[in-house]
């Protein structure tokens, strides 16, 4: 994501579940590109999710340092 330094972002385009995702419902392209819609999203989400967890436990261990100053 632009604007965030030092951040290690997996490629989701090549995320094995979401090639099997739109494998087995490949036979129509429209479902077949609504799931891998779906699904990138979806681990996307996680990820930024997980991120910001990370972000709010190092500001908690920085507030935790600064008053233990």
């Amino acid at each position: 994501m632009p604007g965030v330094k030092g951040r290690n972002c997996p490629d989701f385009g090549h995320h094995p579940v979401q090639f099997s995702i739109v494998t087995i419902l490949g036979l129509n392209a429209g479902i077949g590109a609504f799931a891998g819609v779906i699904v990138y999203l979806y681990f996307r989400y996680e990820a930024l999710r997980e991120y910001e967890r990370g972000e709010e436990r190092y500001e908690n261990s920085k507030r935790t340092l600064l008053q233990s100053l």
